[in-house]
């Protein structure tokens, strides 16, 4: 599984129960939206904002486990299709013609 696709599946677990939004007087807060297809409009709840205060966390935890496998010091491979590895062609010299 690739790493973006673990990092939305721990997004979305983190902020799976956000609370609604409410206003000032303590009353729920509501979005509309009109389905184009069906011509019909659909009322939903707002959610509160995400917070991310589970970010430092995850960034220590992945540097601990780094240290502990293989430690950072240690140079990283690059993929083949990784465009560090692309180079500039060599540029030939121009050739000379005998007249």
């Amino acid at each position: 599984c690739s790493a973006r696709t673990t990092l939305a599946g721990l997004d979305y677990n983190y902020h799976l129960h956000r609370g609604e939004r409410t206003n000032a007087n303590g009353s729920h807060q509501y979005s509309r939206n009109v389905n184009k297809r069906s011509k019909m409009w659909l009322l939903h709840t707002i959610k509160n904002p995400k917070t991310y205060k589970y970010i430092p966390d995850l960034q220590i935890a992945i540097r601990h486990s780094r240290m502990l496998a293989r430690g950072m010091a240690e140079k990283q491979p690059l993929a083949p299709d990784d465009p560090q590895t692309l180079r500039l062609l060599s540029v030939a010299p121009p050739q000379q013609y005998k007249n």
